[in-house]
């Protein structure tokens, strides 16, 4: 009997990683380690927010070279910033006792994060979107927004990301958002709806740094 061929495969490295593991500052591993643990169309978003944020990073940084901005950085927080979707994510921070498993996907992203060491990219993940609207409406709060850079390009690329990983406009992916009709929906667009002149005011200062035109 011949061996199936998958099995002669040899493993990448993030295969055999696991969250305890992953090095969280190769973004060639962690590329491949949310590639393979995510399935679509949450994959083809988290990609493409974090190709979002590399590029809306180099661009920001080649006109603006004194702000040190690294795209680098940024693609990995764009990658990490749905981390707190995961079980095993959950059940990581759950083994530790630190920090309460809370169900709202950037606080314990950010929590798993921290017991990771990686407290910048913790930072940076926790508040994006309307993270901290969502908290307060679910009593899971508070959630601390920064107000650095990166974290803001983080959220103005997952507002401007669909599910599928198609580029939108902020009004186009609150649309597509209601549109799904269901409880959970409907509660995030609440959430938005909070959030909508906070986001809109950091897309403005984002498009001021890209040189781009208001909308």
């Amino acid at each position: 009997m011949r061996d199936n061929p998958s099995s002669l495969r040899p493993q990448s490295l993030a295969e055999t990683c696991t969250v305890e593991t992953i090095d969280l500052e190769d973004s060639t591993t962690l590329s491949q380690f949310i590639f393979d643990r995510f399935d679509p169309p949450r994959r083809d978003h988290i990609l493409a927010v974090a190709e979002q944020c590399k590029l809306m990073a180099s661009t920001i940084a080649s006109r603006n070279p004194a702000l040190q901005l690294d795209s680098d950085e940024a693609f990995r927080a764009g990658l990490l910033h749905d981390i707190g979707y995961l079980a095993e994510v959950k059940a990581y921070i759950k083994t530790h006792n630190i920090y309460a498993v809370t169900g709202w996907h950037p606080i314990d992203g950010a929590n798993y994060l921290r017991l990771r060491g990686a407290h910048r990219l913790a930072d940076l993940i926790e508040g994006h979107g309307n993270s901290a609207e969502m908290a307060e409406m679910l009593g899971v709060g508070p959630v601390s927004i920064s107000d650095d850079l990166v974290a803001t390009i983080v959220t103005i690329a997952d507002c401007n990301t669909g599910p599928t990983g198609d580029k939108v406009s902020y009004e186009e992916r609150l649309r597509e958002i209601h549109a799904r009709g269901n409880k959970d929906a409907l509660q995030a667009y609440e959430a938005h709806m909070r959030a909508r002149n906070r986001i809109l005011l950091l897309q403005s200062s984002i498009q001021q740094l890209l040189g781009e035109p208001h909308a």
